[in-house]
């Protein structure tokens, strides 16, 4: 799968009233929605097959930059891999595309409260984060 910068749009992430993103920055490019790991001290990148992602990116990004990353509680919308029925667990993918496919030893990182829709290239869908 390819990551196509109109799935998800700056501001169009948050669900819920009341959420808050944790700053890092961003190593490379990083775009709204991704599912994203920590890469260095304070530095974030997009999840990559099977690591343990730790949130999701609030806004588009680029290397060196501030990026917010909604953590575990939050209910927001992500880029996910097809149309997951609610309750399917998941996974940081490739491309910071979130998958139901877990890894080698990966934890559970959202859970599908919507099924996804399609956007440009993926699906979006709303997720709790665990």
């Amino acid at each position: 799968m390819a990551w196509d910068t109109s799935d998800i749009k700056d501001n169009e992430i948050i669900k819920q009233d009341g959420v808050f993103a944790y700053l890092f920055t961003a190593s490379g490019n990083i775009y709204a929605g991704q599912s994203v790991k920590i890469q260095a001290n304070n530095y974030v990148t997009p999840t990559a097959g099977s690591d343990d992602g730790i949130g999701i990116a609030s806004i588009n990004s680029t290397h060196g930059n501030q990026i917010g990353v909604f953590g575990p509680g939050n209910i927001v919308y992500a880029v996910v891999d097809g149309t997951h029925t609610p309750g399917t667990p998941l996974y940081g993918g490739a491309f910071g595309i979130m998958t139901d496919t877990q890894g080698a030893s990966e934890r559970i990182m959202a859970y599908v409260v919507e099924t996804g829709v399609l956007q440009t290239t993926n699906y979006k869908a709303k997720v709790l984060l665990v």
